[in-house]
């Protein structure tokens, strides 16, 4: 149920886990790149290569098709009632990406429904 993917009490122990591993080194200000718009199942990944940062595909882009970068929480990692919650803290945002729409389960889920 989407309204219960904004109780903030749905964080898991996960993302928490996730967040310590995260160290902040910097800030950069990266005008094209902040262009992207967030997906739960982003089809880029990014590193930083000096004071630069370098975008690739992560898997085929149609024309036409939106790029997308993921603000943190993985689809294929972090179900869809923790990851929506943790956006909303974080970013203000109710997702509304593909994965969030259709509920996509992680990868966890699918090995144990297959």
């Amino acid at each position: 149920d989407e309204n219960t993917d904004r109780q903030s009490g749905n964080r898991s122990v996960a993302i928490k886990d996730l967040e310590n591993e995260l160290r902040l080194i910097g800030t950069g200000l990266y005008p094209t790149f902040a262009l992207f718009n967030h997906s739960c199942d982003n089809n880029t990944y990014k590193y930083y290569a000096g004071s630069s940062i370098v975008v690739v595909a992560s898997k085929n882009i149609c024309q036409g098709e939106e790029v997308t970068e993921t603000y943190f929480p993985s689809a294929r990692m972090i179900p869809r009632p923790q990851r929506r919650a943790w956006l909303a803290d974080n970013f203000w945002f109710d997702c509304e990406c593909s994965a969030c729409l259709l509920d996509q389960p992680t990868l966890e889920k699918i090995s144990k429904d297959c």
